[in-house]
């Protein structure tokens, strides 16, 4: 790491003084960087591409990703400001914006108001005029199908790349996906892409700054309102889906489309399956494989039921996947708690 050091040093002006990579996060690294600049401390988080990371050499890299934090320079979403990115795109420099991810540590009467704060956030977000932001590289969809779609091409792309282990499931999947798209909705907007906590800063009640823009996206805000209901409302627990979603209609002015949402649940159980499955077929990677062994299985047992559901039920390849995802599941324990169908979109 003696090159990215001299690199920050180069971009700064100053002196590192220190040098800290976080545990947390499977994708990429994460260091945090102090630097002294003729004698004003300055915190920074360097963002790096260790070439062994489940997407290391997709489409979704750092330099994809560097594009939306310059493009959303000045435009009132939290987002720590970007100070530098390499030019072979391989990693980024930003400011350390203040506030904690670990919402466990809040106290029971905050969380309401860091939920709002965080559908604020969200709703300035999907605000932004999307033709004002340049961003090289997007795909800009025009049309509700198109603006599934383009997403679901990008995955399928990875997923076709880095998946070569028989997985029915998620075969069927994609197939299903694509030849059921959305066809209502009319706006495009900036998606997040793995919205939930975690993937946020807060400071009191307050969020400080969204983070982690990898699978940022132009495309549907149900997009984002599913991821929230998934990764937030189910797995993580936090916050309250009826109240949450009810303030993102109220401050955003866009109506929440329970169909389009359900929809797009099974596009984000299906990418985070993609994510965890390239993750267990390459031998590195930030995060412990035991837990993409035992996501997998359990994403699984959460996407069969909604598939059913789109469907209309009675489509006996469907059922026995469903079947064979209650019996993935059953042999961990640990998972049971959350092997329970989504709840429907209030």
């Amino acid at each position: 790491m003696n090159d990215d050091r001299a690199w920050i040093e180069q971009v700064t002006g100053g002196s590192v003084t220190r040098f800290d990579r976080l545990d947390a996060g499977s994708s990429r690294g994460t260091w945090l960087v102090d630097v002294d600049v003729d004698g004003e401390p300055r915190e920074l988080v360097l963002r790096r591409d260790t070439g062994d990371g489940p997407l290391s050499g997709t489409e979704l890299s750092l330099a994809r990703e560097s594009h939306v934090y310059a493009a959303l320079s000045g435009t009132g979403v939290a987002i720590p400001a970007l100070v530098a990115r390499t030019d072979a795109g391989d990693a980024l420099l930003v400011e350390r914006a203040p506030g904690i991810a670990d919402v466990s540590q809040l106290p029971e009467g905050a969380r309401p108001a860091v939920a709002q704060s965080y559908v604020d956030a969200l709703a300035t977000l999907h605000g932004l005029d999307t033709e004002a932001l340049d961003l090289p590289g997007f795909a800009r969809p025009a049309t509700a199908a198109e603006r599934a779609l383009a997403e679901l091409d990008l995955w399928e792309r990875i997923f076709s790349g880095r998946v070569t282990n028989d997985t029915p499931t998620w075969t069927f999947a994609y197939a299903w996906l694509r030849d059921h798209p959305p066809l209502t909705g009319e706006r495009t907007v900036l998606c997040h892409g793995d919205v939930g906590p975690g993937n946020y800063l807060f400071e009191g009640q307050r969020v400080t700054a969204l983070l982690d823009w990898e699978f940022a996206h132009l495309g549907d805000p149900m997009d984002d309102i599913a991821w929230l209901t998934v990764r937030g409302h189910h797995i993580t627990r936090f916050g309250d889906a009826t109240a949450e979603l009810g303030h993102y209609e109220d401050v955003s002015g866009t109506k929440i489309d329970a169909d389009r949402v359900r929809w797009y649940q099974a596009l984000v159980l299906t990418r985070m399956a993609t994510a965890c499955l390239a993750a267990l077929e390459r031998p590195g990677g930030g995060m412990d494989h035991t837990t993409y062994a035992l996501l997998e299985p359990l994403l699984r047992r959460l996407v069969t039921p909604v598939l059913l559901e789109l469907s209309g039920g009675g489509d006996p390849d469907l059922e026995h996947l469903r079947a064979a995802a209650d019996d993935a599941v059953a042999q961990y324990p640990i998972l049971e708690p959350f092997a329970t169908d989504l709840a429907p979109i209030p």
